[in-house]
């Protein structure tokens, strides 16, 4: 049965299409459905985009919404992209790759 979560902690990501996500699980066995990304047409005359460039982590085990403050080298804002788990080098990492923007494809780089 679906049901709706109501009684979540922390501010929800703003709307968006075309998001990537993945679900990670923790050393401490905490279960975090990672967002990245996405489309918002509404946000392009506050910021003159429509391409998402963060990332919003959602605890499942306590109900709680956390956006990550992202800093040094980082992928241009993008939608339809995609998102991996790297469990191999870094236990709670994620994998960046493709995606387009306003105005072209993303590179080829992978994050």
């Amino acid at each position: 049965k679906l049901k709706q979560i109501t009684d979540y902690k922390g501010r929800p990501p703003c709307a968006r299409i075309n998001a990537a996500s993945t679900i990670i699980r923790t050393p401490e066995d905490e279960i975090l459905l990672v967002i990245y990304g996405g489309r918002n047409d509404q946000i392009f005359p506050v910021i003159g985009n429509v391409a998402l460039n963060d990332i919003c982590i959602f605890n499942v085990n306590f109900k709680t919404w956390t956006s990550l403050a992202i800093f040094g080298m980082q992928p241009c804002s993008r939608w339809s992209t995609i998102l991996l788990p790297n469990r191999k080098h870094q236990p709670d990492g994620i994998l960046v790759f493709g995606g387009v923007n306003l105005n072209n494809y993303c590179t080829s780089r992978l994050y």
